[in-house]
């Protein structure tokens, strides 16, 4: 529609998508006294797909996906999956603020990652960039400290697999619909949700003493109608934050766009003070404002590259003004999904 592709009104649909995040995020940990991830991956799964699959194209843009199309976007998913189980099972234990923060090493980590994989060069200020978030998370984690705990180390292994996903996406960008994407995805949420159940419902394992453990190997506790409340919130909110990323960065200069991403940072520590009166303590103040700058730093520096590639083409006119995958790949230029699971 024309009035959401104004440049105001994306941005505007964009920052409010990324605000909604943490609430999802904060709903799950809420959920994770009573139900198990997997339960909660599964339904959410189920009432995501419902909705997607009410889009009269989604039928027939699956149906049209290629085995190799399946297979490839499908690894991705599982890559999400994993993402997904890691950062949320030491919400159980661990303040939104510290996990999110953590976890927001993940764009660092595709720079790293970019380098063996897709041949891509690591210059200074992504060193530096890298640099600045390893330091910001030593600060949040104290490791050797009274406070530190096993549980950090999981929000860097979700961040380890969110990367893969991205270097993934950024493989396959040119072969498969978002919308595809976006289905398969929860179709892959959904499978991992019900086999994670059913393994659990077989073998019975006796769940440990501790929080992270009971999240992960819960059986089937049947959802209060607040439960199917959240779930459907948090559902609505990972679907949005799909769509309007799309609308935004079809419409809108990635350079401005990009550190509005980082907009869950300071989100997530409102929710968690809101809901848990949960104050981030002075070293993880510190540590999150090193990977916001690490962040943004990267960001601004590949933008400006990606700029100067840019401006040795030809301007278009504002009526032909869309950039196509395929010329994205041919300047060099390339923008990350939206951290949303």
């Amino acid at each position: 529609m024309e009035f959401i592709s104004r440049p105001g009104i994306a941005i505007t649909l964009f920052i409010f998508g990324m605000g909604m995040m943490p609430l999802n995020d904060s709903l799950i940990k809420l959920m994770s006294e009573r139900l198990s991830i997997f339960e909660i991956m599964g339904v959410r799964a189920a009432i995501a797909l419902v909705l997607v699959c009410m889009l009269p194209a989604t039928i027939l843009t699956l149906w049209r996906l290629s085995f190799r199309a399946w297979l490839i976007t499908s690894m991705r998913g599982f890559c999400l999956v994993s993402a997904m189980i890691f950062f949320f099972l030491p919400l159980a234990t661990l303040s939104l603020a510290e996990t999110t923060s953590i976890f927001f090493t993940a764009p660092l980590m595709i720079s790293v990652l970019s380098v063996p994989l897709l041949g891509e060069k690591l210059g200074i200020y992504r060193i530096l960039a890298v640099v600045m978030g390893l330091i910001g998370v030593l600060l949040i984690v104290q490791p050797g400290s009274e406070r530190f705990q096993l549980a950090y180390l999981m929000p860097l292994i979700a961040a380890l697999s969110y990367a893969f996903y991205q270097v993934i996406t950024r493989y396959m960008r040119n072969e498969v619909k978002l919308l595809a994407m976006v289905a398969v995805q929860h179709v892959v949420y959904f499978v991992t949700g019900i086999a994670g159940l059913v393994a659990i419902a077989v073998f019975q394992p006796q769940v440990p003493v501790g929080e992270i453990w009971g999240f992960l190997l819960r059986p089937w506790t049947t959802p209060s109608i607040q439960d199917f409340v959240f779930l459907g919130i948090a559902a609505l909110a990972v679907l949005n934050l799909s769509f309007v990323s799309t609308n935004v960065y079809s419409n809108v200069e990635a350079t401005i766009i990009a550190p509005f991403e980082y907009i869950a940072l300071p989100t997530s520590v409102v929710w968690g003070i809101m809901i848990w009166n949960d104050w981030p303590v002075p070293a993880a103040w510190a540590g999150m404002a090193l990977i916001l700058a690490g962040g943004i730093l990267m960001i601004y520096r590949e933008n400006r590259q990606n700029t100067d590639i840019a401006s040795a083409i030809p301007m278009r006119s504002a009526a032909t003004n869309v950039v196509t995958l395929d010329e994205s790949r041919a300047q060099g230029s390339y923008e990350p999904l939206p951290i949303c699971f």
